[in-house]
């Protein structure tokens, strides 16, 4: 092992344990077969499993507020995943996950007038994304969402609606050109 390489192999078991020590009870994770480069916050009796070989680079973020997040096998996320549970989120076996993709399972209630937005709580859902999934780049994953196996989500891509087994998954945008 090369220096580069056992610098990177302490970093990612000190972080991994490190956020396994921080949430020994509600985190399942074991740190010599995964690791996370980043930051994971379980509350209000939230629980996270890692299953082997699932790993992170930098900048991860794991919020979980009494939910339950489910980590496949071989699962890979880039840089700055955002992973956000109050409900469930399921990720199958075989995944990679692009850069700067957010994933939320819940989102705010408005529709009380008569209350402020964060008096209102929250609506909360599912998000199940199966296995040998590819989501691209800058894509962000909303509550009450299946994806199916073997799809491929394209960068970009906000999904609000369930996506087929063995589809590609692309959100075209116009681009719109205005005179000043």
């Amino acid at each position: 092992m090369n220096g580069h390489n056992l610098i990177f192999a302490t970093k990612a078991i000190t972080s991994t344990f490190i956020n396994k020590l921080l949430n020994i009870s509600s985190f399942e994770i074991n740190i010599f077969k995964s690791y996370i480069l980043g930051e994971v916050n379980i509350n209000k009796g939230g629980r996270v499993i890692f299953q082997h070989n699932a790993r992170t680079r930098k900048n991860f973020l794991l919020n979980v507020t009494g939910g339950r997040v489910s980590v496949g096998k071989n699962v890979f996320f880039n840089n700055n995943v955002r992973i956000h549970s109050m409900g469930s989120v399921s990720i199958g076996d075989n995944c990679m996950f692009g850069e700067n993709i957010s994933i939320y399972d819940h989102d705010h209630k408005f529709s009380d007038l008569s209350k402020t937005k964060a008096e209102q709580g929250f609506d909360l859902g599912k998000v199940y994304i199966g296995s040998n999934v590819w989501i691209g780049t800058g894509a962000i994953i909303l509550k009450n969402v299946n994806i199916g196996d073997n799809s491929v989500i394209s960068a970009g891509a906000i999904v609000t609606k369930d996506v087929p087994a063995n589809t590609v998954y692309i959100q075209k945008r116009e681009s719109v050109f205005l005179d000043i």
